[in-house]
């Protein structure tokens, strides 16, 4: 079974708050217990209710297409390597478009526990396209191929930190014209946040000039081998999951 890890998918029970697996229920079908396959064959087929001896929950969820119910049911385990992770719920989907290239879509809490290896090389294939990736469109009227003039990562144990506060008021033009100025600003307002609000960073990088007071500068290929290793160390232990009903 195909899982992607979804950042932006954070759907959960609305009453017990589990977290939800979503599953695209015509690749999963046949290996689903021949009562619940019944049920959802008849749900998709015409919004049949679903009987109490399932345990169905329906879960709201809202996509860009609009809002809908998933019907969702507990799962028994994700097996994680001799782990067993329980408490939460396999809801599924039957889009008109078949998705092309996942049958489970996870949370990032959820595949955090997919293992350090699988997690670390994502993570850093996400900071390569981050750093490198160019638009396909307009590549002569907007300067295509041009690189970031500064990067700044952190790695957080407690939740993430945003930073655009540091441009609640505009940077204005300068002699140094904007990006110098710009780096300055996010440096003095990300020390500012850690000395008040939040707790500084597990660990921080850097790629390019001006952020050295955040952390030291590094080449985009040593932040980014920084950056795996850092994540596989913090993620050490876990295995790849399966899921079982």
């Amino acid at each position: 079974m195909q899982a992607l890890c979804d950042t932006g998918f954070s759907v959960q029970d609305p009453l017990s708050g589990r977290a939800v697996v979503l599953l695209h229920y015509p690749s999963v079908r046949d290996g689903l217990p021949q009562a619940l396959r019944t049920f959802l064959d008849s749900y998709f087929a015409c919004g049949a209710a679903p009987p109490p001896e399932l345990g169905v929950r329906l879960v709201p969820c809202t996509t860009i297409a609009g809002h809908c119910v998933l019907p969702a049911v507990p799962a028994k385990a994700l097996r994680v390597g001799s782990r067993r992770v329980q408490g939460f719920l396999a809801a599924f989907c039957r889009p008109e478009t078949p998705p092309e290239h996942w049958t489970a879509l996870l949370d990032s809490e959820l595949a955090g526990q997919l293992g350090a290896e699988q997690a670390a090389e994502t993570v850093r294939a996400f900071g390569e396209a981050f750093l490198f990736s160019m638009p396909t469109g307009k590549q002569n009227s907007f300067a295509n191929r041009t690189l970031p003039d500064a990067v700044y990562v952190t790695i957080r144990e407690d939740q993430p930190v945003n930073l655009c506060g540091a441009f609640e008021r505009a940077v204005p033009r300068s002699m140094q014209g904007y990006a110098e100025p710009s780096k300055a600003a996010l440096a003095q307002y990300a020390q500012q946040m850690y000395s008040s609000f939040a707790e500084a960073p597990a660990q921080s990088f850097t790629v390019g000039s001006g952020l050295e007071a955040l952390a030291p500068a590094q080449t985009a290929k040593a932040m980014l081998d920084a950056l795996e290793k850092a994540v596989r160390d913090a993620l050490a232990g876990n295995e790849v999951g399966t899921l079982y009903w």
